[in-house]
């Protein structure tokens, strides 16, 4: 389906339209940027950050969701806080075999 929305070589026609979800991820994958001109490369960067804040807006709210998951058990609201950002601490910590090569 990507292939026939591309115009000439260059970037899907309707790109700069796009609304951020699966599908712009799958365009934006299928785009060679060193095979684009300049003017698309800029849309392909503003189409790139529709994305992004879509993909953060979701990870926010994945964030609060762990959150709300704790208050459920934790009766004191600063033990709930405590345990959801032990919780994503943990979550987002670097694999050890990662950390020693941030070390260095």
């Amino acid at each position: 389906m990507v292939e026939r929305m591309f115009e000439g070589g260059g970037i899907p026609k309707g790109l700069a339209e796009m609304p951020p979800g699966p599908m712009l991820a799958a365009v934006l994958a299928s785009i060679d940027r060193d095979r684009i001109s300049g003017y698309q490369r800029v849309v392909l960067v503003k189409a790139r950050s529709r994305l992004r804040a879509w993909v953060e807006a979701d990870f926010y709210a994945d964030l609060e969701s762990v959150a709300q998951a704790e208050e459920e058990l934790f009766s004191q609201p600063d033990a709930a806080m405590e345990a959801a950002a032990g919780e994503i601490r943990a979550a987002l910590e670097p694999p050890p075999v990662f950390r020693r090569l941030l070390v260095c």
